[in-house]
């Protein structure tokens, strides 16, 4: 019963440490210690089109700038071309760009002929010089403790390469 009450009051000080080991564990898997993948449009391909819609892919580069893979479960987007909205898509696939590495990935969207037939001109004449393009959305990525991530790419697509 003596050695009982002598070990009482390190059980509290056992207690400290392990709470103390656990919060520096999360801490290192904090979003401050993560950062931001990048994504940028790196081209437009027109697969095909009827009287009222048209289906294009849109082939994203994801780029990775931390030191850990990462594990991206979707993303969705909103694109505008010459500052005119033009279609919003989420992606359909999950992927893992690697570390200190990128990925390019497909999305197809549909549009609306009638609703985006100026962009639409521009882009089949291929004319007009580059087309300006603004893309925002999330990531969502598939690690613990880690939001989705917010992008906003603003660029030109040369539209005889189709190339950023």
């Amino acid at each position: 019963m003596f050695k009982r009450n002598r070990y009482r009051h390190i059980y509290p000080i056992w207690i400290f440490m392990v709470v103390l080991l656990l919060l520096s564990a999360c801490a290192t898997l904090s979003p401050a210690h993560f950062e931001r993948p990048k994504i940028s449009l790196v081209h437009l391909d027109l697969k095909k089109s009827t009287f009222l819609e048209q289906n294009i892919l849109l082939t994203f580069r994801v780029q990775n700038p931390n030191n850990a893979d990462l594990p991206v479960t979707k993303f969705n987007f909103t694109l505008e071309l010459n500052g005119e909205k033009f279609a919003e898509g989420v992606s359909q696939e999950s992927f893992t760009v690697p570390a200190l590495g990128d990925k390019k990935i497909g999305v197809n969207v549909t549009t609306s002929v009638l609703k985006n037939l100026a962009q639409l001109t521009i882009f089949m004449d291929g004319g007009g010089g580059p087309l300006a393009f603004k893309v925002a959305g999330m990531i969502y990525v598939d690690l613990p403790f880690i939001p989705p991530f917010h992008f906003n790419k603003e660029g030109v697509i040369p539209l005889g390469g189709g190339h950023e």
